[in-house]
Protein backbone atom coordinates (compact mmCIF):
# COMPACT_ATOMS: atom_id res chain seq x y z
CA UNK A 1 0.00 0.00 0.00
CA UNK A 2 2.81 2.56 0.98
CA UNK A 3 4.37 1.50 -2.59
CA UNK A 4 1.16 2.67 -4.45
CA UNK A 5 0.82 5.89 -2.60
CA UNK A 6 4.20 6.73 -3.47
CA UNK A 7 4.56 5.70 -6.90
CA UNK A 8 1.24 6.75 -8.26
CA UNK A 9 -0.79 8.67 -6.24
CA UNK A 10 1.37 11.60 -4.83
CA UNK A 11 2.39 11.90 -8.02
CA UNK A 12 -1.29 12.37 -9.69
CA UNK A 13 -1.98 14.30 -6.74
CA UNK A 14 0.94 16.48 -8.03
CA UNK A 15 -0.15 17.24 -11.62
CA UNK A 16 -3.76 17.17 -10.19
CA UNK A 17 -2.92 20.30 -7.80
CA UNK A 18 -0.73 21.54 -10.76
CA UNK A 19 -3.40 21.57 -13.05
CA UNK A 20 -5.58 23.26 -10.77
CA UNK A 21 -3.60 25.83 -9.65
CA UNK A 22 -2.35 26.82 -13.17
CA UNK A 23 -5.09 26.53 -15.09
CA UNK A 24 -8.43 26.41 -13.81
CA UNK A 25 -7.85 28.77 -10.76
CA UNK A 26 -8.93 32.73 -11.18
CA UNK A 27 -5.99 34.53 -12.26
CA UNK A 28 -6.82 37.21 -9.79
CA UNK A 29 -7.72 34.53 -7.19
CA UNK A 30 -4.31 33.54 -7.34
CA UNK A 31 -2.84 36.49 -7.31
CA UNK A 32 -4.56 37.85 -4.08
CA UNK A 33 -3.49 34.07 -2.17
CA UNK A 34 -0.05 34.51 -3.05
CA UNK A 35 0.19 38.54 -2.08
CA UNK A 36 -0.83 37.29 1.50
CA UNK A 37 2.38 35.88 1.79
CA UNK A 38 4.71 38.19 -0.16
CA UNK A 39 2.85 41.53 -1.16
CA UNK A 40 6.01 42.54 -3.48
CA UNK A 41 5.05 39.48 -5.69
CA UNK A 42 4.26 42.04 -9.07
CA UNK A 43 7.93 43.44 -8.47
CA UNK A 44 9.54 40.40 -8.31
CA UNK A 45 10.85 38.10 -10.77
CA UNK A 46 9.03 34.91 -9.19
CA UNK A 47 5.74 36.27 -11.30
CA UNK A 48 7.27 36.49 -14.56
CA UNK A 49 8.88 33.07 -14.31
CA UNK A 50 5.94 31.35 -12.49
CA UNK A 51 2.93 31.17 -15.04
CA UNK A 52 4.77 29.73 -17.48
CA UNK A 53 6.80 27.13 -15.00
CA UNK A 54 3.34 26.32 -12.99
CA UNK A 55 1.32 25.76 -16.57
CA UNK A 56 4.13 24.38 -18.96
CA UNK A 57 7.30 22.76 -16.87
CA UNK A 58 5.52 21.47 -13.62
CA UNK A 59 2.94 19.29 -15.22
CA UNK A 60 5.74 18.01 -18.20
CA UNK A 61 7.93 16.85 -15.07
CA UNK A 62 5.16 15.19 -13.55
CA UNK A 63 3.73 13.16 -16.40
CA UNK A 64 7.71 12.42 -16.75
CA UNK A 65 8.18 11.18 -12.88
CA UNK A 66 4.41 8.87 -13.98
CA UNK A 67 5.64 7.74 -17.23
CA UNK A 68 8.85 6.62 -15.48
CA UNK A 69 7.31 4.78 -12.55
CA UNK A 70 5.14 2.73 -14.73
CA UNK A 71 7.55 1.69 -17.23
Amino acid sequence: MIAVSTEYMQPLTALVTCILGAWLWNRQQVIAELKQGYPELMTGVFWKIWPWYVRVVCPLLIILVIVNTLF
